[in-house]
């Protein structure tokens, strides 16, 4: 009996041991599925995670490409735009081109008009103005200068001109020979528009006119003297406006007549 009892013993020993490896066997086994199944759950979190990313940058890119097409079609309707404004430019550059080969005649004509008036006209400042006529044959000739400045600068001129006509005033210089100003005498011109050119001598004893008909200067008597010595200060703005009397040639005759400034 006791043996028996030795090998019952034994044997549940044995199979106790094999239970129990078996049991290790299983834990190791479902450790390692957890081990599996985790990685595999981090890799799908990774896969989703990428495909979100993916996502999310298709729709980027598909919105940039919508952007992009609405960009394009923008720069082919401003190229087009273009090419139009180009056209236009072209076809205004040939019709200024083509005014420009009848301007610059025109501009050389106003300029011999303006120096033939100058020489014609009251002697008065006689150096500057031809001087600004010289000017302008040498900006009419200068390659580096364009025809609208050329134009502004003969407009300028006329201008110049046109206020001689509507302003007095009074300048020292040479009492020349008909009507220059270089020799002859030095005295104190005053111009009253283009009605009237009259000087009084530097000592203010002397005085005298120009005869525009005759294109000389012809002597006044003294009376003449107080109406040219105050129109001189009232052209200086040593005095206030006032009535002057000055030697102006009627329409019809050279009879003296008022002249109220």
């Amino acid at each position: 009996m006791g043996l028996m009892v030795a090998v019952g013993a034994g044997t549940a020993l044995i199979a106790s041991e094999a239970t129990a490896n078996d049991l290790d066997r299983v834990i190791k086994m479902l450790a390692s599925q957890n081990q599996a199944s985790a990685e595999k759950q981090k890799a799908i979190t990774k896969l989703s995670d990428e495909a979100d990313d993916l996502e999310s940058q298709y729709e980027s890119v598909a919105k940039q490409a919508d952007s992009l097409q609405l960009y394009v079609e923008q720069l082919e309707t401003t190229v087009q735009g273009q090419r139009e404004q180009l056209a236009s430019l072209e076809d205004q550059i040939d019709r200024v081109t083509d005014v420009g080969r009848r301007v610059v005649p025109l501009m050389r004509q106003m300029v011999e008009t303006l120096e033939s008036f100058i020489e014609v006209d009251l002697p008065f400042l006689k150096d500057e103005r031809r001087e600004r006529v010289a000017r302008l044959n040498r900006i009419l000739d200068a390659p580096d200068v364009t025809d609208a400045e050329k134009y502004r600068q003969i407009m300028e001129a006329y201008q110049i001109e046109v206020e001689f006509g509507r302003t007095i005033e009074a300048y020292q210089g040479r009492l020349g020979t008909a009507g220059d100003e270089e020799g002859g005498e030095a005295v104190n011109f005053l111009r009253f528009g283009r009605v009237a050119l009259v000087y009084a001598s530097l000592d203010g004893r002397s005085f005298g006119a120009w005869d525009q008909r005759e294109r000389t200067w012809v002597d006044l008597p003294s009376s003449y003297g107080p109406g040219i010595m105050r129109g001189l200060r009232i052209a200086r703005k040593q005095a206030a406006p006032d009535l002057v009397f000055l030697p102006i040639p009627a329409p019809r005759d050279a009879e003296a007549t008022a002249a109220a400034q």
